[in-house]
Order: C-alpha cells, then sequence, then structure tokens
C-alpha cells in the first residue's frame, strides 16, 4: 500500500528501539529530564529508566481530551485481531491509517489537559535542575502531532524560554504534523508495539 509499511516490535525490539532513540538524542547532549507521554511514550520511555545516566530524571507525562473516554475496542474486536496473521492486519493497519491521515482529515485536536498531580512533580524537578534545563519528550508514534504540539507548549511555559525541550519518537506517520520530531527512528513506518490490540505475544 504505497508509502506504508508495518514494523513489529516485541519487548526486546521495543528495548532497542528506545535504546537508539535516546542515543540518538543524546548526539546533542545528555537530558537533564526524559518525559515519557502516556500511554505508548511513556512504555518506551520506561525501558531507559534504569540505564539513564545519573541525574537525569524520568517522569510520566498525561495529556487527555476534555469530556472524552479513552477509545478501546470491544474484547470481540481484540480477539479476533489476534487470530488473524500479520499479513492481514498489516493491511487493515495500513488502510485504517490512509482512512483517518489522509481522507478523513479531520483537524486535529489541541485542547488537551495534563495531569495536575505529574505537572506538579515536574514543576519541582524543574526548578531542581536550574535554568537551561534540557528536557526530552519521548512518544511512541507522532501522527497528526497534536499531543505533542500540546505538550511542547506546556513545557515550554513550565520551563521558562532558556529551556530546551526536543521531542523524539519511535516513528512519524505522516508528511506534516503539527510538529516535527527532533528525533525519529523511522517514516511512514506503523509500528506494532507489544501493548498493540494486534500484537500476537
Amino acid at each position: 500500500m504505497g508509502k506504508f509499511s508495518v514494523k513489529t516490535l516485541d519487548q526486546n525490539g521495543l528495548q532497542k528501539a528506545a535504546q537508539d532513540l535516546f542515543t540518538l538524542a543524546s548526539k546533542d547532549g545528555t537530558p537533564d529530564i526524559v518525559v515519557g507521554i502516556r500511554t505508548g511514550g511513556y512504555l518506551v520511555a520506561e525501558c531507559l529508566k534504569d540505564t539513564l545516566p545519573t541525574g537525569t530524571a524520568f517522569m510520566p507525562i498525561t495529556c487527555r481530551r476534555p469530556s472524552t473516554e479513552k477509545k478501546s475496542k470491544s474484547s470481540v474486536i481484540k480477539t479476533t485481531l489476534k487470530k488473524l496473521p500479520y499479513f492481514v492486519t498489516n493491511r487493515l493497519r495500513i488502510a485504517e491509517h490512509i482512512y483517518l491521515t489522509e481522507i478523513k482529515e479531520q483537524k486535529p485536536r489541541t485542547d488537551f489537559i495534563p495531569d495536575e498531580a505529574e505537572i506538579s512533580a515536574l514543576k519541582e524537578v524543574i526548578s531542581a535542575k536550574g535554568e537551561n534545563v534540557k528536557i526530552l519528550l519521548i512518544d511512541d508514534s507522532i501522527d497528526s502531532g497534536a499531543t505533542m504540539q500540546a505538550l511542547y507548549n506546556i513545557f515550554k511555559d513550565l520551563a521558562g524560554p532558556s529551556a530546551e525541550i526536543k521531542c523524539a519518537a519511535v516513528t512519524l506517520t505522516t508528511e506534516k504534523p503539527l510538529i516535527q520530531p527532533d528525533y525519529k527512528l523511522h517514516h511512514y513506518v506503523l509500528c506494532r508495539f507489544p501493548w498493540s490490540f494486534d500484537f500476537k505475544g
């Protein structure tokens, strides 16, 4: 289906991807704070938790849309997807992605609400690190870029103009997201992660 492909990452593959992403980002200097965007980005960043350099803080951040519940597929759909071979679910993934990002073309929402307790904890860590703090925001995948853009703006307000905030993702799946990641491992690759509905553990 054209420019898109699907890559399956088991736990070992996820661990390697996380390390490769951090190595890529660290070429521009070691971050003072690594922030994993829940849910997928946090699970990627969590792979780094025990290997981060001394002094680098590891924090989660949750960003929700107001008045919306988390979407989830029914147990029937989950069970069906897990039974299908990957060559079938690969095509389904690509078709769904094309529909949602290139055909349906909904305007991305930007009215995200961060978790207050997590923001409070981040304020304390940022304050303790002082000026010129280096922050690395990690997500698993950037599609529209709406979540990453919203969090980037929030962190700019939190850390001030002297802060260096970089964005990283395992994959970028679109051509023109609202924000381009500073670091990425893949482009136009739809990653199947261990937590994906169609992942066969």
